[in-house]
């Protein structure tokens, strides 16, 4: 980027998010894309209490009853392992986490950027390196991390069946798109 088009984004990866959404013809440099990438890989999981699937609610999971609200990080690797059957039971949430910091520092993640609801997010999209034993029976071939700008939370991670089959909005900016074999 040159000074610019790098100017107003303070150097923060958040902003930066904010900028390219806000402004699509700046153009992020693979040194910018590699701060939003590093910066989302050291982002902590949303802290919020939120709702548990109904079909979840009662059953045991990590050792407890499963209630109608959760912590985001309960709720969501609950839905994943026990819903959705993405990673295996007995994953631990450290597990997890770590699951995702590898999916968003990975040499071929893809990242878009969007606007939903009035929040900026940042999708990260990269070819799945859960260990097998710890996949489950309807594991991804891709891990999806999607991130906010605005909370500097990551929201929810998630595997799909390919890098297209996400979340992400079709009026999303790539800023790095998928690898060819996607």
């Amino acid at each position: 980027m040159s000074d610019e088009e790098d100017r107003g984004t303070g150097g923060h990866p958040d902003a930066l998010i904010r900028e390219l959404i806000a402004f699509p013809g700046r153009i992020a440099t693979a040194e910018k894309v590699g701060q939003i990438l590093d910066h989302i890989a050291q982002a902590p999981f949303n802290t919020r209490i939120t709702d548990v699937p109904a079909e979840l609610v009662g059953l045991e999971f990590l050792g407890e009853e499963l209630r109608t609200r959760e912590d985001s990080l309960m709720a969501h690797m609950a839905a994943r392992v026990l819903r959705d059957k993405q990673w295996r039971e007995g994953s631990m949430k450290e597990d997890f986490l770590s699951d995702v910091k590898r999916a968003v520092l990975h040499p071929d993640v893809a990242l878009a950027v969007y606007e939903t609801r009035r929040t900026n997010f940042a999708g990260a999209v990269a070819p799945n390196t859960v260990p097998l034993g710890r996949r489950g029976s309807d594991s991804g071939d891709y891990i999806v991390v999607l991130y906010s700008a605005d909370r500097g939370r990551i929201i929810t991670a998630y595997q799909a069946e390919d890098a297209y089959s996400t979340r992400i909005p079709e009026r999303a900016r790539w800023i790095r798109l998928p690898s060819k074999s996607s």
